[in-house]
């Protein structure tokens, strides 16, 4: 198999390698060994399990290396590894990364080519995603991140010199709250929790 996205699951005992038209599961072992426990196929494309519910029993996939607009959604089983499908739902044009607010109630999806995020509500039974609304950022957005406390949307613009800030709403939607400029062709905004400790004499 073509090398592809590996990620981890269900706190560090999955190994979920992603290539074109499959993902290999494996179960990681004391020693770090890898066992594998199958193979899911029928993709176009893969960027493997680039986001997973804070609960560990669902995944979330999108065809980040080609052009395609599918978010695949799976429920993980906690033995194994294994994936079953919950469904699937079109995003925007050139899909991202998938990113899972801390609450677990909706998944944000940035796309590349229709420089949007796609907000969709997780249903908390199956793991299956509807979607509740699209929202317009900096051209190019390829990975947002969101806050520890579910309340913030952070959306570089990778074409351009933009970083888009959006608040999280009671039922998902998001409203912009700023429009930055960062340095050209910004991807990735890191988000650090910074611990301010009183000054000592």
């Amino acid at each position: 198999a073509a090398p592809g996205g590996l990620s981890l699951g269900g706190s560090g005992r999955f190994l979920f390698h992603a290539y074109t038209g499959a993902v290999r599961v494996f179960t990681t072992g004391a020693s770090g060994e890898l066992t594998l426990s199958g193979t899911i196929t029928g993709f176009a494309g893969a960027s493997g399990i680039n986001a997973e519910h804070p609960s560990g029993r669902f995944g979330y996939m999108t065809n980040i290396a080609g052009a395609g607009n599918t978010v695949y959604a799976y429920t993980i089983d906690q033995t194994t590894g294994l994936l079953t499908s919950a469904g699937t739902i079109a995003a925007g044009t050139n899909t991202g990364v998938v990113r899972v607010e801390p609450k677990g109630r909706y998944a944000y999806v940035s796309n590349r080519a229709s420089n949007d995020i796609y907000a969709s509500a997780i249903d908390p039974v199956s793991g299956a995603l509807s979607f509740i609304s699209s929202h317009a950022c900096g051209g190019g957005v390829l990975l947002a991140s969101i806050d520890p406390t579910a309340r913030f949307v952070y959306a570089p613009g990778s074409a351009g010199t933009t970083l888009s800030a959006f608040n999280i709403n009671g039922d998902g939607t998001l409203s912009l709250s700023q429009t930055a400029t960062a340095g050209n062709n910004p991807i990735f905004a890191a988000l650090v929790n910074f611990q301010l400790w009183p000054a000592v004499d």
